[in-house]
């Protein structure tokens, strides 16, 4: 099963940032919260990060002798980081709007412990498969 390229290279990252759900209860020091899920905004960070890193590397060899950089590559991973960005700031307007709201908690856990979390998991995988390739 570790072979498989995609379980490595998707589900192994996907597994080690919900681990971010531990680290959160932790560090708080009291009882589980749904909140402790809503992992959305992280997920969309770690995405546009990986995609601002991958540009690094993709300038690292232009940058150590004249050979030009590959500009699919680059384009790809520009526009991947612009839609991160425009992500990051729909789930971050998620939470704004729906953190604080206890009236009904069926339909906060759904937006934040679903939707959010899909799209940055969503930017994750997109990321992985297709911008740095599996």
């Amino acid at each position: 099963m570790l072979t498989n390229p995609y379980v490595t290279a998707v589900i192994v990252p996907i597994v080690l940032i919900f681990c971010s759900a531990f680290t959160k209860k932790l560090v708080r020091g009291s009882a589980w919260r749904w909140s402790d899920f809503y992992l959305g905004v992280e997920l969309s960070l770690t995405a546009m990060a990986s995609g601002l890193l991958h540009l690094l590397d993709l300038s690292r060899p232009a940058l150590a002798s004249s050979t030009l950089m590959p500009p699919l590559q680059i384009i790809k991973t520009s526009v991947f980081i612009v839609i991160c960005f425009v992500f990051l700031f729909a789930v971050m307007s998620l939470h704004q709007d729906w953190e604080q709201r206890h009236a009904n908690q069926v339909i906060q856990i759904s937006i934040l412990g679903f939707l959010s979390n899909l799209i940055g998991v969503c930017l994750m995988a997109f990321f992985i498969i297709f911008i740095k390739g599996v």
